[in-house]
C-alpha cells in the first residue's frame, strides 16, 4: 500500500522514467518544505479520453490491448505472476486534467499530495478480459514466468515482433503496489470532480483503437 503522503520507502525503480519522476518529486517537496504553495500531483497510468477515447499515444495498457485486438476469435494473451491478484491502475486523461484545474484554486489543496489514481481499478485479469470483450474476442489466459518472458522478448528472434510487447510492459503487469486514494477522492469531493471507473471508459478506449490503428507509441510533443 502506496499512500499520498509515501515518498521515500527504499523502493527501487523499473526504468529511467520512473527514477526521473521520483527525482523530480523530491525537488518540489523540498521546496514546499521551505515554504512555496505548490500541490504535487500523481497520475497513475493515463489513458484515452474517457468519453471519447482520444489518446496522442498508444502505450501501457494498449500494448495488451493491441495484442488481443488483432488475433482471432480466441485471443492467447500470455500473462506473468498472478494476474487475478495484481491492480493495474490507470485513469482517463480528462480526469486528469479535470482534476488539476479544480484543484489548482482550491485552498485546501496547497501544500497536499494528490493521488491521481483510481480507487477501484481492474486487475490485469479484469482489464484484459474487459479489452477481449469489446473486440468481440474470447480471451484464453497463457500463464508464463516474467523471467522467461522477459528473456525471450529481449532476446530469442522473432519473439519481439510476434508480441509486439515491450519487456518493460511486463514490471506494469506484476506491479505489486496498491495506491491509497482515500485523502485524494475526498479532496477532489469537494470541487465535484470523479475518476470513473474502469468499466465506465474501456468502451471509448478500445473504439478509439479500433478507429485509430495507427497512433504510434513514440513520446508526446
Amino acid at each position: 500500500m502506496f499512500a499520498e503522503d509515501d515518498l521515500e520507502l527504499g523502493q527501487t525503480f523499473s526504468n529511467h522514467y520512473e527514477h526521473t519522476k521520483h527525482e523530480a518529486e523530491r525537488i518540489v517537496a523540498k521546496a514546499r518544505e521551505a515554504g512555496m504553495p505548490v500541490t504535487i500531483y500523481r497520475p497513475s497510468v493515463v489513458v484515452g479520453d474517457s468519453r471519447t477515447g482520444e489518446t496522442q499515444k498508444y502505450d501501457g495498457p494498449y500494448y495488451a490491448l493491441q495484442l488481443i485486438a488483432r488475433q482471432g476469435r480466441i485471443a492467447a494473451m500470455p500473462l506473468p505472476g498472478d494476474p487475478s491478484r495484481v491492480q493495474f491502475n490507470l485513469v482517463p486523461s480528462d480526469f486528469v486534467v479535470d482534476a488539476i484545474a479544480a484543484l489548482a484554486p482550491h485552498p485546501p489543496a496547497e501544500g497536499r499530495t494528490v493521488a491521481l489514481a483510481a480507487p477501484h481499478p481492474p486487475t490485469v485479469l479484469e482489464m484484459c478480459r474487459a479489452f477481449a470483450a469489446h473486440t468481440d474476442k474470447k480471451l484464453r489466459v497463457v500463464p508464463v514466468p516474467t523471467g522467461l518472458s522477459r528473456f525471450a522478448i529481449d532476446h530469442l528472434p522473432g519473439v519481439s515482433a510476434l508480441f509486439k510487447l515491450p519487456s518493460s510492459t511486463l514490471d506494469y503487469l506484476t506491479h505489486p503496489t496498491v495506491y491509497d486514494v482515500t485523502a485524494s477522492t475526498a479532496l477532489l469531493d469537494e470541487v465535484g470532480v470523479r475518476c470513473p471507473p474502469f468499466a465506465e471508459h474501456v468502451g471509448a478506449m478500445v473504439a478509439f483503437h479500433r478507429e485509430h490503428p495507427d497512433v504510434g507509441s513514440a513520446a508526446m510533443v
